[in-house]
């Protein structure tokens, strides 16, 4: 009886132990999904804002042109 307890409690720690490392996988793959998702949003930004000084500069020119 001893030993079956202590491998159903063996079989319980094993199960957590990978249910703990299933759940890291997930959270590092969330974090990296993140992390590229950002990394996106920041490069879309600056490509807007450079657009827009350049369309800034080009109307300035055409200004100071006339």
């Amino acid at each position: 009886a001893h030993f079956e307890n202590r491998k159903k409690e063996e079989e319980e720690l094993v199960s957590l132990k990978d249910r703990i490392e299933k759940r890291r996988a997930e959270r590092a793959e969330q974090q990296r999904i993140r992390t590229e998702r950002e990394k996106e949003r920041q490069t879309r930004l600056a490509e807007e804002r450079a657009r827009r000084e350049e369309e800034e500069n080009r109307r300035k020119a055409e200004d100071e042109a006339r």
